[in-house]
């Protein structure tokens, strides 16, 4: 199955633009894929945004959202609600143990940090001298702060909010001031709320080790199947 829909409009500055979504199924596979564009022009480039758009339509975003004549309130909630759920069914890195506990992907702030250039220095003439006092004696003494400098990783991401050792400005400078990481790609290790490879607590599956896959019941794709096709083509989805 492959199709088009149009919700409706939504407001964009000063106009209402249209938009579109496209539903594809594969049969076979069980496998779901739904993207949405507002506002597709000719030129390739969109008013709006375009993808994964059901991330920022939340209740405001209905609210002025003026739907399709031949849409209702009733269908575009349980479609959203199957676009969350199902899109990309047979790509999800969680468990049904995990899925049933909940555990999905969040925004977290993180901050990256890298090795400041007085550090990056210190280390390159450790190593100079380890190498030159392994050439000449075949053996070679390496202090505590020394054994540290070189044990450190080039760059580090942390969350935010986490409180640095005392000596971590001695070496690292910050990198970027903040970016948006989802625990999904976040380590227990390097976030508390960090999913990846954590295990679970029932099986010992370890979250995003594989691609797992989640059945679609018959009537939902019964529903996909029943939603009106777009009156007017868009120039791309």
């Amino acid at each position: 199955m492959k199709k088009i829909v149009m919700l409706g409009w939504t407001p964009i500055g000063e106009e209402f633009v249209e938009v579109f979504c496209e539903i594809k199924y594969d049969e076979e596979k069980d496998s779901l894929s739904i993207c949405g564009v507002e506002g597709p022009q000719i030129t390739g480039d969109c008013i709006g945004g375009c993808g994964q758009i059901v991330e920022h339509m939340d209740e405001e975003y209905i609210k002025t959202l003026k739907l399709s004549s031949n849409w209702t309130l009733d269908m575009l909630h349980r479609f959203l609600t199957i676009w969350r759920k199902y899109h990309l069914n047979d790509l999800r890195p969680e468990c049904e143990h995990q899925r049933a506990l909940g555990w999905k992907a969040e925004p977290i702030e993180m901050i990256t940090y890298e090795l400041n250039k007085s550090t990056i220095e210190k280390r390159s003439k450790i190593r100079a001298r380890i190498n030159k006092e392994v050439l000449e004696k075949g053996q070679v003494s390496i202090s505590p702060t020394e054994q540290e400098i070189l044990g450190l990783d080039y760059e580090i991401t942390l969350p935010k909010d986490k409180e640095l050792p005392d000596n971590f400005g001695q070496y690292y400078r910050e990198k970027k001031n903040w970016e948006i990481k989802f625990t999904s790609w976040v380590t227990p290790k390097e976030h508390p709320k960090g999913l990846l490879e954590k295990p679970c607590p029932v099986c010992g599956y370890k979250y995003g080790s594989r691609w797992n896959h989640l059945p679609i019941p018959k009537e939902v794709i019964e529903f996909l199947k029943s939603l009106p096709n777009a009156e007017k083509k868009p120039a791309w989805i």
